[in-house]
């Protein structure tokens, strides 16, 4: 696998993830109906099911995508941004060795990277920053009002923080999963690792199928 793209960014980043975490618990409720499941260890995770709605972005090719684009692949979706400084590539790692162990079902899943931060995740950029990763993630970015709009449909948190001159972003971690007719399956929580990411997706499309 290759080398994770590291853009640089100070490391005080884990106060305010928690923090961003508690606001996405607690305040997230307008965003639809809530519902809970028990993890493997027995954690209740509580997430957002989102309405089943299409969305508009644009890949790295610079070509208009919509969730009917991939209509027939099982779509594991991540929200983060390029020059996130742990999460992200350590989310696109875990999908990716997910994808290269999950045998003959990987041809079936697409991995969907959508950005956050569109202000500076051009396509080309994602594009990039994605290569150092398995083939299969594709990067999907859109305007200001297009991400808001798709972040709000999977009851995703994210938001600018001020950082020196710069800024950094943070926001929620989950992993979605969206069956291939286009009907939202299950999130993933942000801590599942990839062993047992690979043993809960081959039963959802197993029984998906059934």
């Amino acid at each position: 696998m290759k080398k994770p793209i590291t853009r640089q960014l100070p490391l005080f980043w884990l106060p305010a993830a928690l923090a961003a975490l508690l606001v996405a618990v607690t305040g997230g409720l307008w965003l639809g109906q809530v519902f809970s499941q028990k993890s493997g260890n027995g954690h209740v995770v509580v997430e957002q099911r989102p309405q089943r709605r299409d969305f508009s972005l644009t890949d790295t090719n610079g070509q208009r995508v919509t969730l009917a684009t991939y209509q027939g692949k099982w779509l594991l979706m991540f929200f983060g941004f390029t020059m996130c400084p742990e999460a992200c590539p350590l989310a696109m790692q875990k999908v990716s060795a997910t994808l290269q162990n999950i045998g003959g079902l990987g041809k079936e899943i697409q991995a969907i990277f959508i950005t956050i931060d569109p202000e500076r995740d051009t396509p080309a950029i994602l594009k990039e920053y994605l290569a150092n990763f398995d083939d299969n993630i594709f990067g999907l970015s859109g305007t200001d009002d297009e991400t808001a709009a798709v972040a709000k449909l999977y009851g995703v948190f994210y938001r600018k923080r001020p950082l020196g001159t710069d800024y950094t972003m943070d926001h929620s971690t989950a992993l979605y999963l969206i069956a291939p007719d286009g009907s939202y399956v299950r999130p993933f929580r942000a801590d599942v690792g990839a062993e047992e990411l690979v043993d809960d997706l081959g039963t959802e499309m197993k029984n998906w199928k059934q």
